[in-house]
């Protein structure tokens, strides 16, 4: 079994930077906006800490899905910038080709996952040659960008030091990689960058934004409130070394903030309930207020279908107690269930209008209307 990551690997100064991004990439989720430095896909899930799962690129391993193609991200969190006018330095490059070659055995997948490094922003010249030499490795084939490259013909210095940085050599100075797997590579390689170590963060405004995207209209004044939920949620699941959904992230903020998107409907139905439980209170159970008719076996019937049933519905001529049935069911049995007593008023117009129940396959038509 390899060994959890150390607390000290995953907490202690500096590591705010962290949380903060990984906070950002919750807000992308909670937002449904795709996030670019991971290409094209929407996030379906962010998973912290995955040294002990075999990957190299370990602070975060997303989980993508584009149209009906999945695929995963290894993205390393830096509070510092990576890349100077020589390329990238040497255990960079040498962790880099770790994870592509999957030497750890993740089950990293080179024709479909992808790499991302998080850093710090880059002078812009350097930001510029990274990004666009990656850009060239998914527009070129890897054989004429490793031509353009070693050959002299790229006219970026920057981008053929960036590009040689990659190639590697052992103690003896012997270059350790083909220009064709570089160019291979770069194509599944991406730099994305932060500033959330800076008091007036750019990074830290953008997530606000994306907050203010996930709440309602009438909350959006709230989405400062909402980035710091975010923000105080994910650092403890990060530190753990756990994984965020959307259903995590529902779960924690939404009977706290009200979400666009997702919608909560517990006052819609407190009153359905408190009505319905209104109405049965005020049923008349006796003919003439005098007579109680016992219907011990049907009720007992009645309530067995309530409690392995999803749905019933009474059927039979009007007055002959359906409505005294109905209450005496909703009325007792799982508090967890909700129990709706319908007036014949309230069926949906179509059933009520053009198909009266007589049968099952009516019963089955009225049901279907309420399926989640």
């Amino acid at each position: 079994m390899r060994p959890l990551p150390s607390i000290k690997s995953t907490s202690g100064e500096g590591f705010f930077v962290e949380d903060a991004v990984v906070a950002f990439l919750a807000a992308n989720l909670l937002s449904v906006v795709r996030w670019v430095g991971a290409g094209e896909g929407e996030i379906l899930s962010i998973q912290c800490q995955m040294r002990q799962d075999g990957w190299l690129f370990d602070d975060v391993v997303l989980h993508l899905k584009h149209a009906d193609v999945e695929w995963k991200c290894a993205c390393s969190i830096k509070s510092f910038s990576v890349f100077g006018k020589e390329g990238a330095p040497r255990d960079f490059t040498k962790a880099l080709w770790e994870q592509w070659l999957d030497s750890a055995g993740s089950g990293f997948q080179q024709d479909a996952d992808s790499i991302t490094l998080i850093a710090a922003q880059h002078e812009p010249q350097i930001r510029e040659a990274w990004i666009g030499l990656c850009d060239s490795a998914r527009v070129m084939s890897p054989e004429t960008l490793a031509n353009r490259c070693v050959g002299g013909l790229e006219p970026s210095p920057l981008r053929r030091a960036a590009f040689s940085s990659l190639q590697g050599s052992d103690d003896n100075g012997e270059l350790l990689r083909e220009p064709v797997e570089i160019a291979r590579l770069l194509r599944q390689f991406r730099l994305a960058e932060h500033d959330f170590h800076h008091t007036e963060s750019q990074s830290a405004t953008h997530a606000i934004l994306l907050c203010q995207q996930a709440l309602s209209d009438v909350a959006r004044a709230r989405a400062v409130d909402l980035w710091e939920a975010l923000v105080a949620f994910c650092a403890g699941i990060r530190r753990k070394g756990g994984k965020i959904t959307l259903p995590d992230l529902l779960s924690e903020l939404a009977h706290k903030f009200p979400l666009k998107n997702h919608p909560r409907y517990a006052a819609d139905w407190f009153t359905i309930l408190s009505e319905s439980r209104q109405r049965i209170e005020v049923l008349p159970t006796k003919i003439g207020g005098l007579f109680c008719v016992e219907r011990s076996e049907l009720l007992g019937r009645l309530h067995d279908l309530a409690n392995s049933q999803s749905a019933v519905v009474i059927l039979g001529e009007s007055g002959n107690g359906k409505s005294v049935l109905g209450g005496s069911v909703a009325g007792v049995g799982d508090e967890r269930k909700k129990s709706v007593l319908l007036r014949e008023s309230e069926w949906p117009d179509p059933i009520h209008a053009r198909t009266p129940f007589t049968g099952e396959r009516e019963c089955g038509r009225f049901l279907s209307r309420f399926a989640p």
